[in-house]
């Protein structure tokens, strides 16, 4: 199953993207994302932005360095959260991070430490309606997306900041739980939530940027649990790791991620246009001197991928060409292809959707953005 799958069967019964956007109260959903089961957005109110309520669970942060959305379902569970993450797929969020509790299954790992999930074992029922077929996905171990994970245990290790990269267990049941915490261990799990295999499944179709950082609640083998047994001091901790360490470092991830620039990206794309990626009509005059021909359409989807903004269309000697506007500032990396100085002033706006009707062009836009991302993995940008 692919997410095309599930939105071709949006609208063969009469929904579309839009549809989903509005219902959720998506209209605002920025590149950077924070998604949270129960904390509350206040933990973030320390730091100096602008916020602004999009509607009772969403929250955009706005600053000069860098924004996010944050979504909080006040809400638990894989099948609460589902439609939320599911839903982001048709907006511009491109960096989602997951933010928890969790419960500890190993004496190491006390009430208060930072958590990273190396990978979490699906414990949940939600999953399998993302498999074509129904397929039970019980006790399979889903995974994070890499970079991301890999970004964010470097800025908590240049933080000198500790913390456990380790098998996680994803529960349906807190009540019940306590009768199968054995056979959970036995499988290798040293900590137990209830929503990031859900997470992690739904990312191999959203195939963005996800990760989850989690911090420990209760420890059930030191008899610590959510029902009895944490003192004052421990849950004081707690608290002082949720608001004042956890937001710095997703700040720092979010501004790590956000590192390349308009001109980083030209450098990177010139390195991988082709006569694959150019335009069909345009392909036999492609040559590597003239590396921007015929690829003016599919860079502005990909400008509009990191940096967000419009695309325009406009008439170049009668040619159509595609540029994007950032802040009222024109960006046009592809301009190099016509020898003399482009007028931008009869434009239109263009949605993305429209471009992407069209099938080459589809094609020709994953392939070179499949080939970028290749190479900012290289460079680890």
């Amino acid at each position: 199953m692919q997410y095309v799958d599930l939105l071709d069967a949006h609208i063969k019964y009469g929904t579309t993207k839009k549809d989903i956007i509005k219902r959720k109260g998506y209209e605002k959903i920025l590149k950077n994302v924070v998604i949270a089961p129960w904390w509350s957005h206040d933990i973030f109110e320390q730091g100096k932005f602008q916020v602004e309520q999009i509607n009772e669970k969403i929250f955009n942060f706005y600053s000069d360095e860098v924004n996010f959305s944050y979504i909080e379902l006040k809400r638990i569970g894989a099948p609460a959260i589902m439609d939320f993450i599911l839903s982001l797929g048709v907006t511009k969020c491109k960096n989602l991070v997951f933010l928890g509790s969790a419960g500890s299954l190993d004496e190491c790992i006390k009430i208060g430490d930072i958590v990273i999930p190396e990978y979490s074992i699906c414990g949940d029922g939600a999953s399998r309606y993302l498999n074509e077929n129904l397929e039970d996905e019980f006790l399979k171990k889903e995974y994070p997306s890499k970079e991301i994970t890999e970004c964010l245990r470097s800025i908590l290790k240049d933080k000198k900041i500790e913390y456990h990269y380790v098998p996680n267990f994803s529960i349906d049941t807190v009540f019940a739980q306590f009768y199968h915490l054995d056979k959970i261990i036995e499988l290798g799990a040293k900590t137990i939530e209830m929503e990031t295999s859900l997470l992690f499944k739904c990312n191999e179709l959203l195939k963005i940027n996800v990760t989850s950082l989690l911090c420990i609640s209760d420890n059930t083998i030191m008899k610590k649990s959510l029902y009895s047994g944490r003192s004052d001091k421990e849950n004081d901790y707690r608290h002082m790791v949720r608001y004042n360490i956890i937001p710095n470092v997703i700040i720092e991830l979010f501004k790590r991620n956000s590192m390349i620039t308009t001109k980083l990206l030209d450098k990177y794309l010139k390195q991988i246009y082709s006569k694959e990626t150019c335009y069909p009509s345009c392909q036999d005059n492609w040559q590597a001197s003239n590396p921007t021909l015929g690829h003016c359409a599919i860079v502005a989807l990909i400008v509009n991928d990191y940096f967000e903004g419009d695309i325009y269309k406009i008439k170049v000697d009668g040619v159509s060409h595609y540029f994007n506007i950032i802040d009222n500032k024109i960006i046009d990396l592809t301009s190099h292809q016509f020898p003399n100085k482009i007028d931008y002033a009869n434009r239109i706006i263009k949605s993305r959707d429209d471009i992407l009707s069209d099938d080459n062009t589809r094609y020709r836009y994953n392939l070179l953005k499949s080939k970028l991302e290749e190479l900012l993995n290289r460079k680890k940008v």
